[in-house]
């Protein structure tokens, strides 16, 4: 008998032998081996169909969402919640499948409720996480909305496995996974042409944690770290820029137009000036993709209700580059006319210069 028990433990730890290659480290193991009879020879793990995992997250900084944005905006992917670890800058998609509505890639635990209404209607809520719906759709599949997720480093962390809560300390040891992101000046490209808020949010927080820990108000820390960079290196005048965000989402974000052109002409003079203009939008590419066609500009939009801006280097007819900005503020014509006069002075800029 002893014999035999001593020949099953050794295989017993021939076969773990196998399975525990270095090469499968970190993963979930599951084995089964039977006899004819379906007598057990071997097992690990046989009978696991999940194993609840805790995810333990540290991240550079989550501020969520700043506290000068408009409400209304919140529910777009422009205005997600900004976190360091996050999954699709903070967003999800709606769609509508052959007639029933569903989030793609996951729900992230938001739930599709339908309401009973005498009008159509769609809206999402992303503090009560919930698209809430009345009324039928169509049974062909198309893509409704791009959402913001109600917090995208929950969401991303849910990839992993489950967070349980907060906690004071990391567990004792490294770190199963280190995510650095992409490199600021990817980060840039990524950002200026498209003008992508939510990047513009990270570019600001990077910029300062550069220098230090953001601490317990990664805003306030931000805010006065670049306006410092702004007034002291920069040279920019204190009164002609306040900034409380990084995207100008918020409406107590304000700029001169002498300001931004004082900005311009400084990053003209770094050695990264080439790699800074390369990132930006330019005829026929990013938020210029229709507009400027022919003139030589590299720059960056801006637009709110009521707001459109365009601020950048443009060169003349003569061939001399010149730093451009035109902000207009509170105009009741409509978005696309305000545009055309942008378009038209830089235009006439181009000309005569």
């Amino acid at each position: 008998m002893i014999p035999l028990i001593l020949s099953f433990v050794a295989a017993d730890a021939r076969l773990d032998a196998k399975l525990d290659d270095p090469r499968l480290v970190g993963s979930i193991i599951a084995a089964h081996v039977t006899d004819a009879d379906g007598k057990e020879i071997f097992a690990r793990n046989a009978d696991l169909r999940k194993r609840d995992t805790s995810v333990y997250l540290r991240e550079a900084y989550a501020p969520g969402i700043p506290a000068s944005w408009e409400v209304d905006d919140l529910p777009n992917k422009y205005a997600a919640p900004v976190t360091a670890f996050t999954v699709d800058r903070g967003s999800f998609e709606l769609w509508n499948e052959a007639g029933k509505l569903a989030l793609r890639p996951t729900s992230y635990g938001v739930k599709i409720e339908r309401r009973r209404a005498p009008e159509p209607f769609l809206r999402y809520d992303p503090f009560a996480r919930k698209v809430f719906f009345a009324g039928s759709y169509s049974e062909k599949t198309e893509r409704i909305d791009t959402l913001a997720l109600p917090a995208p480093d929950e969401a991303a962390a849910s990839l992993f496995g489950r967070l349980k809560g907060g906690v004071d300390r990391l567990p004792n040891r490294r770190p199963d996974l280190l995510i650095s992101g992409r490199t600021t000046l990817e980060t840039i490209a990524e950002c200026l042409p498209p003008s992508d808020n939510n990047l513009a949010e990270h570019l600001l927080l990077m910029a300062v944690a550069k220098d230090g820990t953001l601490g317990p108000r990664p805003y306030e820390t931000a805010r006065k770290g670049m306006e410092t960079f702004l007034y002291e290196t920069v040279g920019v005048p204190a009164e002609s820029v306040r900034v409380f965000d990084g995207s100008g989402m918020s409406r107590h974000d304000l700029v001169t137009a002498r300001a931004l052109t004082r900005i311009l002409g400084w990053a003209n003079g770094q050695p990264t000036v080439e790699a800074w203009k390369g990132a930006m939008a330019t005829p026929g590419r990013g938020t210029l993709a229709a507009r400027l066609s022919g003139i030589g500009f590299a720059g960056k939009t801006g637009s709110l209700d009521m707001v459109a801006a365009l601020s950048g280097y443009l060169r003349t007819r003569s061939g001399r580059e010149v730093q451009i900005s035109v902000v207009l503020n509170h105009f009741t014509c409509p978005a696309a006319d305000a545009r055309a006069v942008i378009d038209a002075f830089v235009k006439e800029t181009a000309e005569i210069l």
